[in-house]
């Protein structure tokens, strides 16, 4: 009896009192029961003792057998059986208390035989009805067993807790071979419970041996959404899928991908590679799940695996050696330091001696470190190597601004030149020719000739405005550069642009102007060149002001 049902007791004992006697009894009673709720067994076993003796009535056993039971006091229950049996014939209650101690007591027998009895007596008590069903299997009688949950389900109303019985019918019909009626009773389960994972454990196992594979896939995809943590049925949805060349019910919330994510949020590595390892066994074209990958090797120093893994990719498809290279280099947004991103590109470029790509984007790390002398070897290697001349250009024009920065300006000249050859309309390219002529190629009109080739629509670009202020400001006509080197927005402000509208000033005879804009630039300052230039500046301006 659950304490819903003794406390209505409790209060209404009081229609009892003809039944117990005396108003001692009662109070003996009372007392038995409260402590009894209170979880006081020991005291309320002592208020039973005094109790049954002195009661008239077979009633005062009733909560006396229900303390027994809590207490797991189940010998004592069997020993009352044969005096008490007959009164309570018609209690479900005490008559379920007898048949659960008499298999606690493993009298399996009597205790089957008492719950078969009881369940042609109460056909709508669901629990007399669950655990006779369990006495029938035991028995191997699965007949037994439908007849007793059918007898239920015509004697009850549809009701949503009922979906056990129709989970049950599934399994025996299941046992007896009867696969139609087993899905029929495990849909009827499922649509009386949608979340029971369970039920939807069984439909999909059902599914697949009468060969529906797709509905068993989402069956168990359903499962595993419901129940996550379970690796057997993981693995066999997976081997399921793989079997049959779909990903489509790939459960999208602990997925083998999914759980590689995780791992590698907690920073759980080797938890991490072996979850991707068998993604990518289902989807081994997964650009996603193989970035994954690339990034938990990287983090675990295993540089080899990470160019066995992308020369793979590239023998494969040559024609992907740009994305799978990229991938590599990408790894600097994630964290890792771009030494070991170049080491891994001359890695891979050694192993693909013929892909510029490796080459290019590790100029493009080396630039990014300030490490311009290595930068312009790679770069001088990818351009033996294309065959694109808009790229060969680009390549040229990034090893000329190399050169300027190393101050070897005959070089730069020389790139410039052949970058020219490749893509003579590239408007940075000619910017790049303008400015050069402008300052060390000392040729006012080749400067100009180079900057009228710029596209006109793109004059309001910082570099573009800075090299036509640099020509006017060779020409000697510094309002011009003025205006032109204020009219750049505050946010586009480089060293460069600050130092040309700081000699600008100094022209125009306002120093004090000079000197503030020379430290703003220093600011910005980020190459050697730059930072040589300012000072020069500003040593001027001092020694003259």
């Amino acid at each position: 009896m659950n304490n819903g049902k003794r406390i209505y007791f409790l209060f209404f004992l009081s229609f009892f009192f003809p039944l117990l006697g005396d108003a001692l009894t009662l109070h003996r009673y009372f007392w038995a029961s409260y402590n009894h709720f209170s979880h006081n067994f020991v005291t309320a076993h002592h208020w039973y003792k005094k109790l049954i003796p002195s009661s008239y009535s077979s009633h005062s056993y009733k909560g006396y057998l229900h303390l027994l039971f809590d207490t797991h006091q189940y010998k004592n229950i069997v020993e009352l059986i044969p005096s008490l049996d007959k009164k309570f014939e018609k209690d479900p209650e005490i008559q379920l208390i007898f048949a659960l101690s008499l298999e606690k007591c493993q009298n399996i027998n009597a205790a089957d035989a008492k719950l078969i009895k009881m369940s042609s007596m109460h056909k709508n008590n669901s629990e007399i009805t669950l655990r006779t069903t369990q006495a029938y299997l035991r028995r191997k009688e699965p007949e037994n067993a439908l007849s007793t949950i059918d007898a239920f389900l015509n004697n009850s109303p549809r009701k949503p807790h009922n979906f056990i019985f129709y989970f049950l019918k599934s399994q025996i019909h299941l046992q007896l071979g009867k696969l139609t009626d087993a899905l029929n009773n495990i849909t009827i389960c499922l649509d009386m419970h949608p979340r029971f994972d369970k039920g939807w454990l069984l439909c999909a196992t059902l599914q697949e041996q009468q060969g529906e594979i797709k509905k068993a896939l989402q069956g168990y995809t359903t499962f595993l959404e419901l129940s996550p943590e379970n690796d057997p049925v993981e693995k066999h949805l997976f081997s399921l899928m793989l079997t049959h060349k779909t990903d489509e019910y790939a459960p999208f919330h602990r997925s083998y991908f999914d759980q590689a994510s995780s791992y590698f949020n907690k920073k759980k590595y080797h938890a991490a590679l072996k979850y991707i390892n068998q993604y990518l066994e289902l989807q081994p074209h997964n650009d996603e799940a193989f970035m994954l990958k690339m990034h938990i090797l990287a983090i675990m120093n295993e540089h080899k695996k990470i160019i066995t893994l992308v020369s793979q990719k590239i023998n494969d498809n040559p024609a992907s050696k740009q994305l799978w290279t990229k991938s590599i280099y990408l790894l600097h947004h994630h964290g890792i330091e771009k030494e070991r991103i170049i080491a891994l590109l001359t890695t891979l470029s050694n192993a693909h001696p013929d892909n510029q790509w490796s080459f290019l984007y590790a100029a493009d790390l080396c630039i990014r470190t300030r490490q311009y002398e290595q930068a312009t070897m790679l770069l001088q290697k990818a351009s033996t190597l294309s065959d694109n001349t808009q790229l060969a250009s680009k390549i040229y024009h990034q090893l000329s601004v190399l050169y300027y920065e190393l101050e070897n300006y005959q070089d730069m000249i020389t790139y410039l030149e052949k970058a020219y050859e490749c893509d003579a309309q590239s408007d940075h390219l000619n910017n790049t020719l303008a400015y050069y002529w402008a300052t060390k190629g000392k040729n006012l009109q080749k400067a100009s000739y180079f900057f009228d080739k710029i596209d006109k629509k793109k004059d309001t670009n910082p570099y573009f405005l800075d090299t036509q202020a640099l020509i006017f400001y060779k020409q000697q006509e510094y309002q011009k550069a003025q205006k032109i080197l204020e009219s750049i927005p505050h946010d586009q402000h480089n060293a460069t642009t600050l130092l040309h509208l700081a000699k600008v000033y100094y022209k125009l005879n306002n120093k004090e102007k000079a000197l503030a804009t020379s430290k703003q630039a220093i600011n910005y300052a980020n190459s050697n060149k730059e930072k040589k230039d300012l000072h020069k500046l500003q040593t001027s301006l001092t020694t003259n002001g």
